[in-house]
């Protein structure tokens, strides 16, 4: 599961262990949303910095930012 917070943080957990797994950092302001990609590769998060990321799971960092959403 992941999850978008007030924090500016989005996180990983593993539901059925009941354990957090990952965080994801880059967002200056609450984080609103946070999705999977399809292929269970990334988590794309919106922001409202006015950005959305594109994180990769496995190594954590940011892989696109697409800023100054209207």
């Amino acid at each position: 599961m992941v999850t978008a917070s007030d924090d500016k943080i989005v996180k990983l957990w593993a539901v059925c262990r009941r354990r957090f797994l990952k965080s994801f950092v880059g967002h200056t302001n609450w984080v609103h949303c946070a999705r999977f990609s399809p292929d269970g590769r990334l988590i794309v998060s919106c922001s409202d910095d006015k950005t959305i990321k594109v994180f990769d799971i496995a190594s954590g960092k940011c892989v696109r930012n697409i800023a100054e959403l209207k």
